[in-house]
């Protein structure tokens, strides 16, 4: 009897934490969404009363700028929804990471040369073959490239590298300002933004790719470059067989 009264206070007790977490999450989403929600209101109502064209142009711009910030970080929410732990009739399965890798990359070359970024792609010819989901791998891989591209320089370069000598590890690099050392523990809590970070980002990207690494059971790690400014985000995957 006594191990049933336990039982159900530990169901109870993690149950009570999932919901708390789940309210916290809701609270922080709701805060993060007023804002440009705010200044998307605010400059439709000067658009909307302004005569001088010029003016009224920059209104609509600045609506557009605040329409893609609250679009891109829906979809970011969507992506943390997805990424909640699998269960059994959805396993993970057998899949090529280089394949998958190429595919990706050749998607964002156009976001790429429109912030003025080379994006470039360094790995195998052969498969690598490992276990995963290839949606929430896309996402992850996208949420990294993204972050490069948002926080490089102007006619930089962002490199996507996939090694398999040993274990699977894909790797983004980019040529930004780095992350301080003090902040890269920090770096994957949801909705966490560097503190000189000028990027439009909301915090979520790297709290996405570490939750669809868990997942997958792969290790994220982060670090500044050595050769020169700029940070890398490497993700180290388990080595599936390739019969």
């Amino acid at each position: 009897m006594n191990n049933y009264w336990e039982t159900s206070d530990l169901l109870l007790s993690r149950l009570t934490a999932a919901i708390a977490a789940q309210q916290r999450f809701i609270a922080n989403a709701a805060h993060q969404l007023r804002t440009p929600l705010a200044g998307l209101k605010l400059q439709a109502e000067v658009a909307q009363r302004e005569n001088n064209l010029d003016t009224m142009r920059t209104s609509l711009r600045q609506m557009q700028n605040s329409t893609d910030r609250v679009s891109h970080m829906v979809t970011q929410l969507l992506a943390l929804a997805r990424s909640e732990p699998i269960e059994e009739s959805q396993k993970l399965k057998r899949l090529d990471l280089q394949l998958l890798v190429r595919e990706v990359c050749i998607e964002w070359v156009p976001k790429a040369l429109q912030e003025q970024l080379e994006l470039s792609f360094d790995g195998p010819d052969h498969p690598v073959w490992i276990k995963g989901d290839a949606v929430l791998l896309k996402e992850l891989l996208s949420n990294l490239i993204d972050n490069a591209i948002s926080y490089g320089h102007v006619d930089g370069n962002v490199v996507v590298k996939l090694s398999s000598e040993e274990l699977p590890i894909l790797q983004v690099e980019d040529d930004g300002d780095g992350i301080p050392e003090e902040e890269q523990t920090r770096i994957f809590e949801r909705f966490y933004r560097i503190q000189s970070s000028s990027g439009n980002g909301c915090g979520l990207g790297l709290a996405i790719v570490k939750e669809i690494a868990d997942l997958h059971q792969a290790k994220v790690q982060i670090s500044n470059r050595i050769d020169r400014k700029g940070a890398v985000v490497s993700v180290l995957f388990k080595r599936f067989p390739s019969k």
